[in-house]
């Protein structure tokens, strides 16, 4: 039951980090419209999240790295428990380094940034979820 949380929970992360590789590169399709209709902000200001210094690490948007370490996560989920076990400590290192940097970026957006971004939080708070239920799973 908790594998499938976790999937549930790793796949809307997966989508959300889509909806904004989406955005940044301006490929406009009504899904990302009614994306940011939810949020209750327009596109350039999801733009403008985007292009910001600290939207980048490593030289990439963290909407990349963000489809990244939500495949990891899912193939991590499928592999059988006896070659995952090998991975645990790593996957909860990543896990919890995802963490931190989604307070930073919370913070940021809170209070450099000010701008309200619901699918940013929803993030930042999935991976919070996924960071204590990997330790279960």
């Amino acid at each position: 039951m908790l594998t499938f949380v976790l999937m549930g929970l790793i796949s809307i992360g997966f989508l959300i980090s889509l909806y904004f590789t989406l955005v940044y590169l301006d490929i406009s399709i009504p899904l990302v419209d009614s994306v940011a209709n939810f949020c209750r902000l327009d596109t350039r200001q999801c733009q403008k999240v985007l292009e910001t210094e600290s939207s980048h690490l490593f030289g990439m948007g963290n909407f990349i790295l963000g489809l990244f370490y939500y495949g990891v996560l899912l193939i991590y989920l499928i592999l059988p428990a006896s070659v995952a076990w090998v991975f645990f400590i790593l996957i909860v290192m990543m896990c919890w380094s995802v963490v931190i940097l989604s307070l930073y970026l919370a913070y940021e957006l809170v209070y450099i940034l000010k701008i309200p971004c619901r699918l940013c939080f929803i993030s930042h708070g999935i991976n919070v979820a996924i960071a204590l239920l990997i330790l279960f799973a």
